[in-house]
């Protein structure tokens, strides 16, 4: 099942939120009215999406953002606001702009999962990397020390006794 929370003061959002995501019978939509439960919900249970109010009444969503991706939960930030709408769009962040319709919604989330999606799996192929020059890099260290000791023996068996 898809858990998708919504975290916006306004509660027509979150009706639409439910609406959009009714459609499908294996999403169940959470709503978090303000920031403090929207920042418990996020660190307590696990969520497939997070749509977040950008402006929101005590500190701004990109705080609760941070805290979804440290969860890595995808988000697709909300805004109405102009100023914020520019912002967003200035800083390439994934976001809806209100209102929006269903449609719209349903879209935009689809791209927000589907991106995150593709930047776990290139994290998750550059450690790979990672690992493997780490590990070449730990054969090529050993190589080094067992020539550096050969060497030492020779010159100790080479040296003329003293």
């Amino acid at each position: 099942m898809r858990k998708v929370l919504v975290i916006d003061q306004e509660h027509l959002v979150c009706r639409v939120a439910a609406l959009g995501f009714g459609r499908s019978p294996n999403t169940q939509v959470v709503c978090a009215l303000d920031q403090g439960q929207g920042g418990r919900l996020l660190r307590e249970k696990s969520f497939d999406l997070a749509l977040i109010d950008i402006q929101l009444p005590l500190f701004s969503g990109i705080a609760l953002a941070e805290i979804a991706a440290n969860e890595n939960v995808p988000v697709l930030l909300l805004a109405g606001h102009p100023a914020a709408l520019d912002a967003l769009e200035r800083y390439d962040f994934p976001f809806l702009a209100k209102p929006f319709s269903v449609e719209h919604l349903l879209h935009a989330s689809d791209q927000a999962i589907a991106e995150c999606r593709l930047n776990l799996s290139r994290v998750r192929a550059s450690a790979a990397r990672l690992r493997l020059s780490l590990d070449s890099m730990a054969g090529t260290v050993a190589v080094s020390r067992e020539l550096v000791q050969d060497s030492r023996r020779r010159r100790m068996r080479d040296a003329p006794a003293g």
